[in-house]
C-alpha cells in the first residue's frame, strides 16, 4: 500500500512540474520575427512532444524533442534551453557536478523504446526527490553511431 501511495504522489507531482513545457512561449533569441525558420515556433522546429516511460518502478514524464526535422540532429540549443527553464523554476544548478554518461548502455528500454518509437532523438525530464533536491536528465540518440548518451544534472 506503501507503495503504491508512493507512486501516485510521484505521478502528481511530475506531472505538476511539466505544466508548461520548456519550450512554451519561446522565442527565437538571434530571430525575434522568425524570419530563417519560416514562421514556426521553437516547439514547432523541434516537433515537442510528451510521453510516459517506466523507470526504476517510477512513471516519468518526459519532453521528446526531434532534431534532425529540421536542425541536421544539432540540439545544442536545447540545452541551454533547458537550463533557462529549469532555473526559472526556481532550481539552482550544481555546475560542478554534471555528469555525462555517454555511451549509456544502461538508458531503461523504456525510454530507448518510447524515443525510438515515436522518432525523437532527445528526451528531457526532471525528477523531484524531495523539496530541496532534484535533477534533470537530458538523454541524445545519435542516429549515425546508434548509441544514446545521457547528461545529468543535479539541482538545489
Amino acid at each position: 500500500m506503501k507503495k503504491i501511495f508512493l507512486i501516485i504522489i510521484f505521478c502528481f507531482i511530475g506531472y505538476n512540474l511539466f505544466a508548461q513545457s520548456p519550450l512554451e512561449n519561446r522565442v527565437w533569441s538571434e530571430d525575434p520575427y522568425n524570419t530563417k525558420h519560416n514562421g514556426l515556433s521553437v516547439s514547432q522546429w523541434f516537433r515537442e512532444s510528451s510521453g510516459r516511460a517506466i523507470v526504476l518502478d517510477s512513471i516519468l514524464t518526459y519532453w521528446l524533442y526531434d532534431t534532425y526535422y529540421k536542425n541536421n540532429g544539432y540540439g545544442g540549443e536545447l540545452y541551454q534551453i533547458f537550463i533557462e527553464y529549469v532555473e526559472s523554476l526556481g532550481w539552482t544548478i550544481d555546475y560542478e557536478s554534471i555528469r555525462d554518461v555517454n555511451p549509456n548502455p544502461d538508458l531503461a528500454d523504456s525510454v530507448k523504446s518510447m524515443m525510438t518509437n515515436r522518432s525523437f532523438d532527445v528526451s528531457f525530464t526532471l525528477v523531484k526527490i524531495n523539496e530541496e533536491y532534484a535533477y534533470y536528465v537530458v538523454n541524445n540518440f545519435d542516429k549515425k553511431t546508434g548509441l544514446y548518451s545521457t547528461r545529468i544534472y543535479y539541482l538545489y
